[in-house]
């Protein structure tokens, strides 16, 4: 979604069998930027008791790769053994760093 937001949201449109109308693309792309869904109380949990906002926003900084800062070697390794584990055969690729 980094990379191109707008391929991802016609992809989505055309799994879910929509067509987007005239002039909605742009508004699409405007509200689900990074930026707009970190101000948007529906899309950041900012009013969720479950997540302790003080701690960690639920939408911290919309950095690809931004995990190194925070994962150990070990925590990144154990990650990896359960992401493999629970994707495989999925087709599901994602792009941890850019």
């Amino acid at each position: 979604m980094k990379h191109d937001l707008k391929s991802v949201v016609v992809q989505i449109a055309k799994f879910l069998g929509c067509e987007i109308p005239t002039g909605g693309m742009e508004k699409i792309l405007s509200h689900c930027s990074f930026a707009s869904m970190k101000n948007n109380a529906m899309t950041n949990y900012s009013e969720s008791t479950d997540i302790r906002q003080d701690i960690s926003p639920f939408l911290r900084k919309g950095v690809v790769g931004d995990w190194k800062n925070y994962f150990t070697v070990a925590q990144n390794q154990a990650f990896d053994k359960i992401y493999y584990e629970k994707l495989k055969g999925s087709g599901l690729v994602f792009d941890f760093e850019m």
